[in-house]
């Protein structure tokens, strides 16, 4: 994959922003990707892209947050107990950077 790097960025392969792509993979890792926790927003048009083969306009895709739609019959709260093996969102995300804290919106983790 390191060997690849260079030319998928030559591509134009695989444009999801490098933060972005550690949270979900994380999130899939801990096996509640498509299960509790679905990637909405701007960084889902990334999967649209890989699907249709097409490329949108960079600016569509701007973005500095990623966008987590959680199951209706799950807590919103970033810090509630889940199924989630390390007992919170938060924890995965701080597995990916260690600067996330919660916001004072419950449903809101910032990366500081």
């Amino acid at each position: 994959m390191e060997r690849q790097s260079a030319i998928n960025r030559a591509l134009r392969l695989g444009r999801v922003p490098l933060l972005a792509a550690r949270i979900i993979r994380t999130i899939d890792d801990a096996g509640i990707l498509g299960k509790g926790i679905r990637i909405a927003g701007t960084n889902a048009i990334y999967a649209y892209e890989a699907a249709a083969g097409v490329f949108v306009d960079p600016g569509i895709t701007t973005t500095d947050d990623i966008d987590l739609l959680m199951g209706a019959r799950q807590s919103l709260r970033i810090m509630a107990e889940t199924d989630i093996p390390d007992g919170a969102l938060i924890n995965l995300l701080r597995k990916v950077d260690r600067s996330f804290e919660r916001s004072a919106a419950t449903f809101r983790a910032v990366s500081i």
